[in-house]
């Protein structure tokens, strides 16, 4: 994921490039040749199965600089559409939970990885995971919070790792999404319609309600000589 990786703004990297190669400069101002390009943001799933809240986020912030990205190829070469969408949504998110009407989104921009890796990282730690939790985290656990952690970490078994690790991980997740106010509904996948966002020349083509395969179609017909 984005948030655990030496390039946190990878997709948006490789898009740029794509972009460079499919119409490079000597190209510019002059009669390009038509492309089609396919980009996929996937890992937003995984974290979406996963309840990650700051996994999610870190995708999120991939996919906005992707975009940024598109949109300035477009306004610079304004015969090009994008589209994008999703499959589905994943997780039943909800900004807001257990009655609490806001997000605290500056406690999931602190996390600085996803729960799994936190929760390894703790169990690594031992006796210091109190720091380590700081670090990783900068929330500020209460007692109860902090002695059923320790609980976890310190009398951990190694011979059942994975499994004191998934309980780790459990804890990690609740945490967050307490002191954020972020909620979640499933593990799987949820049955709302996803957004439809398109931008450049002739994207009123896609927009309101769509059937998924409406907007193949339409995406074809530009392929057609």
């Amino acid at each position: 994921p984005s948030l655990e990786s030496s390039n946190p703004l990878r997709l948006a990297e490789m898009t740029e490039k794509a972009l460079s190669l499919l119409q490079p400069e000597t190209q510019k101002n002059t009669t390009a040749k038509p492309f089609f390009l396919m980009l996929e943001a996937s890992q937003i799933d995984w974290c979406g199965h996963a309840n990650d809240i700051a996994c999610a986020m870190g995708e999120m912030r991939d996919m906005a600089a992707t975009m940024k990205i598109i949109k300035a190829f477009i306004d610079k070469n304004p015969n090009t559409i994008f589209v994008a969408t999703a499959d589905h949504s994943t997780g039943g998110l909800s900004i807001g939970a257990k009655g609490q009407y806001q997000w605290n989104a500056a406690v999931v921009r602190n996390v600085k990885a996803t729960a799994p890796k936190i929760a390894r990282k703790l169990l690594a730690s031992k006796n210091n995971w109190k720091a380590e939790w700081q670090a990783l985290t900068q929330i500020k656990l209460a007692d109860d919070e902090q002695k059923a952690l320790d609980a976890f970490i310190t009398q951990a078994d190694e011979s059942n790792s994975e499994i004191v690790v998934g309980q780790v991980t459990a804890q990690v997740s609740a945490y967050i999404d307490k002191y954020s106010s972020t909620g979640w509904t499933t593990k799987g996948h949820t049955g709302e319609y996803v957004q439809i966002f398109s931008y450049g020349k002739g994207h009123t083509n896609f927009s309101g309600a769509m059937d998924n395969t409406d907007i193949a179609k339409k995406l074809m017909a530009y392929l057609k000589p």
